[in-house]
């Protein structure tokens, strides 16, 4: 038993497929030889996918009024929403940072000499613990100064 399943889309010209091998273009009808529910892919480029199920309905179902079996919604209609422009994870992907430029290097006979380091500061003094406290003071040379930094 074949039925004919008719296609309606807003809007139209929208591709309705049944099967890898059943389509057409809104609106449109194709015979269809259903063994059981059909499920209907509407897509249109530029709008949201969607698809739609169809039931077989039996000769003593209430809704089909008849004596053979039926698909029913016929005809199937897709109202298709314009595609979101937001990617949906909700972010933008991050851009590359171009790589920094590093200036030429100047010929060995055009370099400066370089200055010599400057001197480690002295060692900074430790204040005293206070008397009620239960550790000793430390040794000044158990917390040796920073390194000056590089220039």
């Amino acid at each position: 038993m074949t039925e004919t399943l008719r296609f309606e889309s807003e809007p139209s010209n929208a591709e309705a497929r049944v099967s890898p091998t059943q389509a057409c273009r809104t609106p449109c009808e194709l015979q269809v030889m259903p063994s059981g529910d059909v499920t209907v892919t509407f897509s249109l480029q530029g709008h949201e996918t969607q698809v739609q199920s169809v039931k077989l309905l039996a000769p003593d179902d209430v809704n089909s009024g008849s004596t053979e079996f039926r698909l029913y919604p016929n005809p199937v209609f897709a109202e298709l929403e314009p595609a979101s422009t937001v990617p949906r994870t909700g972010r933008q992907p991050a851009k590359k940072a171009a790589p920094a430029k590093r200036p030429a290097a100047a010929p060995a006979a055009a370099r400066a000499p370089r200055a010599a380091p400057a001197p480690a500061a002295a060692p900074a003094t430790r204040a005293a613990p206070p008397s009620n406290s239960p550790f000793p003071p430390a040794p000044a040379a158990a917390f040796p100064p920073p390194p000056a930094p590089a220039r």
